[in-house]
């Protein structure tokens, strides 16, 4: 059977308004829960007139409370610009509130010049992406006993579920990245299409490694 979900940039229609385009997003999104359609997403986007979506995880903890059944995630948040321990927070508050139906897609897009430095501009330094990824799986693991910089910091609220984890991309890397995670991928084939979709999907099974979180490719 084909699963079937849906992304969505809350787009803002000619001669309408962001909030018109937000409550068109919550209508929609029960009506894919109504027609069987297993996840809905919501995106990232600034400094984009024509579209609604810039903070997905507000916008999840809206759509998860106007629908009942089907899964609510991000497609995606941009991880380096924000801090892992502040990201797991947030997911694990959306997921204690809805348990079993929160998706945590992840990203790495800069955006435009000027909202990069906006988002960044107290920091001191980066961190690797792939660092970034790893503290998002010890957060949402709770594990105090592997070596880390922050060891015993655990993710609050302290819940029994952890939301799906997905990484986004649009290459080879970021397959070959959520394959050594053991995390599932998103390959954002309208963003970039190309011939090379398949050998990214094939490489990504190929590779994967099973991790505490999935023991098979989603």
């Amino acid at each position: 059977m084909v699963v079937l979900n849906v992304l969505d940039y809350s787009p803002i229609d000619e001669g309408q308004t962001a909030v018109v385009a937000l409550e068109q997003t919550t209508k929609l999104a029960q009506l894919a829960e109504t027609l069987g359609f297993k996840r809905f997403w919501v995106a990232e986007h600034h400094k984009v007139e024509s579209v609604a979506g810039s903070t997905p995880e507000m916008l999840m903890m809206h759509l998860a409370t106007s629908t009942r059944t089907i899964r609510i995630g991000s497609g995606g948040v941009m991880l380096p610009h924000y801090s892992a321990y502040k990201v797991a927070e947030n997911f694990r508050m959306l997921e204690a509130l809805h348990p079993g139906r929160i998706d945590l897609g992840i990203g790495r897009s800069r955006s435009y010049r000027n909202v990069n430095e906006a988002l960044n501009e107290s920091k001191t330094k980066r961190l690797p992406y792939d660092q970034q990824v790893t503290d998002l799986q010890k957060y949402f693991s709770d594990d105090t006993k592997s070596e880390h910089r922050f060891q015993t910091l655990v993710a609050m609220p302290m819940i029994n579920t952890a939301p799906e984890m997905w990484l986004l991309g649009t290459g080879l890397g970021s397959a070959k990245l959520a394959a050594e995670k053991g995390m599932s991928y998103a390959y954002a084939h309208f963003a970039k299409p190309s011939g090379q979709s398949v050998d990214v999907v094939k490489a990504y099974r190929a590779e994967f490694q099973p991790s505490v979180f999935y023991k098979n490719q989603k």
